[in-house]
C-alpha cells in the first residue's frame, strides 16, 4: 500500500474514532457531572477510550485555561484497537474555564486528530456548624411547685431539660445524595452524683445511639443537599447541694461527603461557634423540720 492510500486509510479510521472518543466522553460527563464542572483544588480522573492505532502513536494533553497539573505524554503501542488511555487532572487554586485537549499523533505518518472537553472549574463546596442553645446562660434547676407535706420542693421537680441546636450551612454545588457527619458531646456527664444525658431528638442523618446516653453522639449520612438543624436535648434530674455546674455542647469532626467523582471527594467542616454553655446554678439543699 503506497504511503497516499495508507494515510487516507488512516485518517478514516482516526475520523470514525473520534466520533467514538466523543460519545464515550458524554457518556461517561452523564454519569458525572462534576467531571466537567470541577472542584477547585482536586484531582479527577478521565478515560478516552475507542481509541485505534495503525503505528505507534503520542496523545499529548492540553488545557486552554490555566493552572491546571496535567499528565506528560502518554504513549500508544502499535496497532492498538478499541483500547483507551487514563489520566489525571488536577484544578489548582485559580483554575479558570477552558477546554481539556487530547492530541494523537500517529508515530509513523506524523498524522494527527484531536477531541475536546469543555471545563468550568467550581469553587469547592464548604459545610459550617454552628452551635446555639434554648437555655438562657444560667438557669435555676426545676423546683416541685406543690410538693408533699414537710418534703423539700427539689423532691418530684420534673426533669430539667434544656437543647442545643447545630445548624450546618453548606455552600457551592453539590451533586445529588451528597451528605455530612459529625460528632455532639458534652464537657461532663455529671452534676454532682446525678447524671446528665443528651438525645438526638430532631434531625435527619443516623446517630449512633437511640434514646438518651451519656457519652458522644456521632450524626452520619445527614442531607448536604437540604440541611436541615440537628438538635440535642439535655435532661437530669434537679441536683441540690452542689456548685455550678457548666454544661458545654460541642460539635467536632465535621466532613462533607461530596459524592463528587474527585480523588478526595470529602471536606473537613468548619465551625461558628463550635460550642455553647449553660450554667446550672447551685441549688441549696433542705432535709425536714423536726419539731
Amino acid at each position: 500500500m503506497n504511503n497516499f492510500k495508507k494515510e487516507n486509510v488512516m485518517k478514516k479510521i482516526v475520523f470514525t474514532l473520534i466520533t467514538v472518543f466523543v460519545l464515550a466522553i458524554a457518556g461517561n460527563v452523564v454519569k458525572a457531572q462534576t467531571a466537567i464542572t470541577p472542584y477547585i483544588g482536586e484531582t479527577y480522573s478521565y478515560t478516552l477510550n475507542g481509541i485505534t492505532v495503525v503505528n505507534a502513536s503520542t496523545a499529548v494533553v492540553t488545557y486552554s485555561g490555566t493552572n491546571v497539573t496535567l499528565p506528560g505524554n502518554i504513549n500508544i503501542d502499535a496497532a492498538t484497537t478499541n483500547g483507551s488511555i487514563s489520566f489525571n487532572v488536577t484544578y489548582n487554586s485559580g483554575a479558570t474555564e477552558g477546554d481539556l485537549t487530547v492530541t494523537i499523533t500517529d508515530g509513523t505518518t506524523n498524522c494527527s486528530n484531536f477531541i475536546n472537553l469543555h471545563i468550568t472549574p467550581t469553587a469547592a463546596p464548604t459545610l459550617e456548624l454552628a452551635v446555639t442553645k434554648s437555655a438562657a446562660n444560667e438557669i435555676c434547676q426545676n423546683l416541685n411547685s406543690s410538693p408533699a407535706d414537710n418534703t423539700a420542693a427539689n423532691v418530684g421537680a420534673t426533669v430539667n431539660s434544656f437543647t442545643f441546636t447545630v445548624t450546618p450551612t453548606i455552600t457551592g454545588s453539590l451533586p445529588t445524595g451528597a451528605t455530612y457527619s459529625f460528632n455532639f458531646d458534652l464537657n461532663d456527664y455529671l452534676i454532682g452524683a446525678t447524671a446528665i444525658t443528651i438525645e438526638h431528638t430532631s434531625g435527619d442523618g443516623t446517630p449512633s445511639v437511640t434514646g438518651q446516653t451519656g457519652t458522644q453522639i456521632s450524626i452520619t449520612d445527614a442531607s448536604a443537599n437540604s440541611p436541615v438543624p440537628q438538635e440535642f436535648t439535655v435532661r437530669f434530674n434537679t441536683t441540690t447541694g452542689v456548685a455550678n455546674e457548666t454544661i458545654t455542647g460541642s460539635v467536632s469532626a465535621a466532613v462533607l461527603q461530596s459524592n463528587s467523582t474527585a480523588a478526595e471527594p470529602d471536606f473537613t467542616g468548619t465551625y461558628n461557634p463550635a460550642s455553647a454553655s449553660v450554667v446550672v446554678k447551685s441549688m441549696p439543699a433542705i432535709g425536714t423540720f423536726s419539731y
